[in-house]
Order: structure tokens, then sequence, then C-alpha cells
């Protein structure tokens, strides 16, 4: 009864943990565009010699972001083909389509509300992106057996730290692949330039990883799929332990006793994003898996807003980024700022030297911004509801 249920109607810790990570998110982006750390000096807010405690610890908790994003949207798209009860070509499909339409609105409404720019000079591959490539490949491996998918996954997550000392020469076509698939950096093309944030090898792994979580919230009993999380998520994370006390493998920047305990704690928790290490998936998928389970378990009423907020994420997150970068550009201006000091193509975060506000600016603009979402998101979730039969609602 429990497996039938959940392939007709929405899990709400699925929604919650989504919805959480979507409003940390926003606190993320709020600091890119209002901290003058990050505006002015390039401050690396992870850094054990430029950062202060607040400072790192608001931008550390954001690191479980993207991958329980990319980790949920594997999981989603698993339960959303049990739910419509396709399989082969038309699963297949799903995951293609839906890829490429991702990808598409990352090179254009994404792109757009980073930058204000008509000139679309330059493209940011990010995290809509590494989702929507990801899906694409895994809508030409559905057929394959989820044990197999899983191993992949495993695989990839585990090794891909072995290719990180591989290189090609600088701007030819295989070093634009290879910045894609498992590198990052920039490209350029003509007169565009591209920032590869994200690029989507290691990130496949992870919405691989969530595809053949999948079976849990199907066949699997409450009790069976409690354990599992609860084992999975501890044996992640004492693996990132071990393996970064060890120093052996896992992460470009292995760890090393420090002069003071503060900095010691800084470097040892400071694991690459960019690309994802596998020790920065094991400690941030690890608290995901533990996320989803605490979720399965508790029911509070301030729950129910991110629950809204995680069931229409793709709504939210192109929204987000347009409100906070608005909210930007006319706080420069309220302060002071000149319109012609805004150039039309300067993209992300060029501003005046003198442009920038402390943490508490950062966290009230952040929590007016998702009180804002609130209503736009909870009027949005009952559309989709309402058309839940609709082609265009998996789309958003």
């Amino acid at each position: 009864m429990e497996a039938s249920i959940a392939t007709r109607q929405r899990i709400a810790s699925i929604d919650i943990l989504r919805g959480l990570v979507m409003v940390l998110m926003a606190l993320d982006h709020t600091r890119d565009y209002f901290h003058f750390g990050v505006m002015t000096l390039h401050l690396d807010p992870l850094d054990p010699d430029t950062t202060t405690p607040w400072l790192y610890l608001t931008r550390w908790i954001t690191h479980i972001c993207a991958p329980a994003f990319v980790l949920l949207t594997g999981l989603g798209g698993y339960l959303y083909t049990q739910k419509l009860g396709v399989n082969g070509l038309q699963a297949s499909w799903y995951f293609i389509s839906r890829g490429l339409w991702l990808i598409l609105i990352e090179n254009t409404l994404v792109i757009f509300g980073w930058t204000f720019s008509p000139y679309f000079e330059q493209f940011f591959l990010q995290v809509i992106w590494a989702i929507g490539i990801s899906m694409v490949c895994l809508g030409f491996m559905f057929g394959l057996p989820k044990s197999v998918l899983l191993f992949i996954s495993l695989l990839i997550i585990g090794g891909h730290n072995l290719f990180d000392q591989v290189s090609f020469e600088k701007d030819s076509n295989v070093s634009y692949f290879w910045a894609m698939f498992h590198e990052g950096g920039l490209m350029h093309i003509g007169d565009k330039t591209i920032y590869v944030v994200y690029p989507f090898l290691p990130w496949f792994g992870i919405m691989l990883l969530g595809y053949c979580l999948g079976p849990l919230f199907t066949t699997a009993s409450h009790k069976l799929r409690a354990s599992v999380l609860f084992w999975a998520g501890l044996s992640s994370l004492v693996l990132f332990l071990g393996l970064r006390f060890s120093g052996l493998y896992g992460d470009p920047m292995p760890w090393q006793i420090q002069e003071s305990v503060s900095s010691g704690v800084y470097q040892f928790f400071n694991v690459n994003k960019y690309p994802p290490s596998l020790l920065y998936t094991l400690v941030t998928v690890g608290l995901s898996l533990w996320l989803l389970l605490l979720f399965e378990w508790i029911r509070l009423p301030g729950l129910v807003a991110l629950k809204i907020y995680g069931s229409v994420p793709l709504f939210y997150y192109v929204l987000h980024i347009y409100l906070i970068h608005a909210f930007n550009i006319g706080t420069f201006l309220a302060t002071g700022g000149d319109l012609d000091q805004l150039s039309p193509n300067a993209g992300f975060g060029n501003f005046p030297a003198n442009f920038g506000f402390g943490l508490p600016v950062v966290y009230a603009v952040w929590i007016i911004v998702v009180l804002l979402l609130y209503p736009l998101c909870k009027w949005f979730a009952k559309v989709k509801s309402k058309h839940k039969s609709a082609w265009w609602v998996s789309y958003v």
C-alpha cells in the first residue's frame, strides 16, 4: 500500500529537503551579489587566512545545495516515470527531452537573470546545465539494470579524481570537451566566453545515485528505507573523515595540521566544489541522506513552507535569481550608484569597488527574498496541482 501511494503523490520528505536547499541556495546567491568581500575584493569565504567564523559558516552550509538538488532530481526522475508507468523508449525520451529543456533554460532565462545583459557575451554552465546534460545521459542509459547504474554511479563518484592531473592544450577542441566533462574552466568560442562552473561527469554520478535510490520510495518498507538512508549517510560521513584525515585521496588540496585549531577546522572542511571532489560529495551527500531521513520522521508546521518551495524548484530557481539581481541593482542605485557605471555587457558581479555590505545586510536581503517568493511559489504549486495531467507540468 505504501509503495502504491508513493507512486501516485508527491513525497513530503523529498519536497521538504529540496525546499530547504532552495532556501539555502538563495542565501549563497544573495551573498554573491551583496557581500563586499565577494563583490569587490574577490575573497574566498572558505580561505582560513581571510574568513571569519560567520562568513565561513554562511558559505559552507550552502555546500549541501547543489549535491542535494542533483541527488533529488535523479530520485524525482525515477518516481515520476513510476508514477506515469512508463518504460523503454518513452522513459528515455522523458529524460532526454527534459534534459535538453534544462540546457536551453540555463543558456537563456538563467543566463539573462545572472547578467541582465542582452548581448549574451558570457555564459555560465552551472547546476541547471549539469542536471540537464546528466538527464540526457541517463535517458540513453535508462534500460540498464539498477545494479549496473549504481555501480557506474559509485565508480564515477569515487574514481573521477584519478583524472585531476589530466590536461590538454589550452583552447583546443579536446580541452573544451574536457572542461565540460571533468575539469571546468574557460572556453572561448568566437566573441563568446563560456565559464564551465559545473563539469557534468561528477554531477552525473550524483544524479545516478539519486535515481538508484528510487526503489526505496516505491517498493521498500518505511523501516528498510530509514535503515538504508541512515547507514548510507553514516558510511559516507565516516569515509569522508577517514580520507580527509589520511590525506591519501579524494581532494586536490589534502588537509594538513595548522598552527591554530580554527585554521585547522576551516581547512579540514574546505573541500573542492569546482569540480566536486570525492570528499565534497561524501560529506554533502551523507548529510543530505540524513536530512532526508529526518524529514521522513518529523512533521513541524514550519516545514510546510519548505515543501511549497520544493514542489516548484525550477520556478523558484529562475525567479530567485531575477529577484536578487534586481534588488542588487536597486540597492546600488539607491546608495548613490550611477546607472552609467552599470555596463550592459559587464556580466555577473561587475560593480565599483566601494559597493557591498556586511553579512547582516546579506541575511536581511535573503530573508526578504525568501518571504517574497513564498506566495508566488504557493500560487504556482496550486497551478501545477490543478493541471498535473498537462504535458508542460513536468517541464516546470
